[in-house]
């Protein structure tokens, strides 16, 4: 259950940081936390305002609270990482001017991370070769979901994406810890040699290719 005490905190503690975000909302059932907010509508080539930058920023500080208050400190980096790249990616190539973030726990072990914008625009991985600079959020997005055995996609015709990650240990459900520090040291070394920016969605013109 996620608790409100989630709410709580991140309200209080992360005003300072976050003041232009409003209020999670909490489902009936507390199992599911979501957060909307706007963002400037833009064309192609214009921009990022510096307010819509910062969104990333609050994103990833509502998520954490909500894992640390939710009994799912030991895997936040990992879930707050993901969560990070399918919020900048939604921001940078949404051409609409509103982003939901939703966090839900689903059954006794998996928790489900969602992000929707309003451009139905299927996101592709670009695999990139080791000196590229750009190109690789939805990678560390395969990354962290594999190392948790979970996964990653997309649904309403491409406007929401999302990852899953089980929470739980139980037989079969997680990998060794062994391959999950294997695959923190391999984004590690990632981010510390370039910035990690989501992949660009294709123009509607371009042919998705699976």
């Amino acid at each position: 259950m996620i608790r409100p005490a989630a709410v709580n905190a991140f309200t209080k503690r992360g005003r300072q940081d976050c003041p232009s975000l409003g209020t999670p909302e909490m489902s009936d059932s507390g199992d599911a936390m979501r957060v909307r907010f706007e963002i400037a509508k833009r064309g192609a080539h214009d921009q990022l305002p510096e307010a819509d930058a910062r969104r990333v920023k609050e994103m990833r500080y509502l998520t954490k609270a909500c894992l640390e208050h939710s009994g799912l400190v030991a895997m936040s980096d990992d879930v707050v990482l993901a969560a990070s790249e399918l919020v900048t990616n939604a921001i940078l190539h949404s051409h609409g001017t509103e982003v939901t973030l939703l966090i839900s726990l689903q059954g006794d072990d998996l928790l489900r991370i969602s992000v929707h914008d309003e451009t139905p625009w299927l996101p592709v991985i670009r695999r990139v070769d080791g000196d590229a600079e750009s190109g690789r959020g939805l990678q560390l997005v395969e990354w962290m979901t594999t190392a948790h055995n979970g996964a990653w996609g997309t649904s309403d015709g491409g406007a929401t994406t999302w990852c899953t990650f089980f929470h739980r240990r139980r037989e079969g459900a997680l990998v060794s810890s062994k391959v999950i520090q294997r695959r923190r040291r391999r984004v590690s070394s990632a981010s510390s040699r370039w910035r990690s920016t989501p992949a660009s969605r294709p123009k509607r013109s371009e042919e998705i290719r699976r």
